[in-house]
Order: C-alpha cells, then structure tokens, then sequence
C-alpha cells in the first residue's frame, strides 16, 4: 500500500479541529471522551475500507492522542489536523507492521515506499 495515498484518504476522515477541553487525567493515563467518539465514528468508515485503513486510523489516532496530551498541558483546549505529523505517523505504522501477524503488510508496505 501506499503510504501517501493511505494517508491522504484516512486523514481526511478526520475532522479540522477537535475539542480536548474535556481531556481527564485518570490513574492509568490521560482520556478525552470527544476525540474518542469521533476515533469511534472514524474507526467505522476505516473497517469498511479495509484493513490498511484500519490500521492507520490506530496510528492517526494515537498521534491525535499525543498531541492532545502536549496541548493539554499548554491549556490549548482543541487539536488540530495540521498537529498531526505525516512522518511520525510513517514510522509509527512502520512499527506497528513490526509485530507479529503483520509480515505480509510489513513486506507489501516496504515494497511500495
């Protein structure tokens, strides 16, 4: 798979800018109920894409999880689409394909990038 075009289309599925001001630091990590709801509702378009999908809308919203995270400790109250870092996420798909059940992926996505 591509690794541009897969990420042109997943995170177009994503809105602009999402609210964090209900982000809640809890014992075992930080929550934020709206970027959950709408990784929920983008989770269900990306299944029906396929599995690449799938597993960059994993990736993708990690990556909106952790710059919630940083924007929360700087009081900013939304992230935004343009927070999310195109060679992060490159590497962060690359290694979750390092795990195992994802050889066939991990081979197909070194060979078209």
């Amino acid at each position: 798979m591509d690794f541009n075009k897969l990420y042109d289309e997943s995170i177009e599925l994503w809105p602009d800018e999402i609210d964090i001001s209900d982000g809640k630091v809890l014992t075992n990590g930080v929550v934020f109920k709206e970027l959950s709801s709408i990784w929920t509702i983008v989770e269900k378009k990306a299944v029906k894409m396929g599995e690449w999908y799938d597993l960059m809308t994993w990736v993708i919203f990690s990556n909106y999880h952790h710059q919630s995270k940083l924007n929360m400790i700087e009081n900013i109250k939304i992230v935004r689409k343009k927070d999310i870092r195109k060679e992060k996420v490159k590497n962060d798909v690359l290694q979750n394909l390092q795990t195992e059940g994802y050889e066939d992926m991990l081979k197909e996505f070194n060979q078209t990038n």
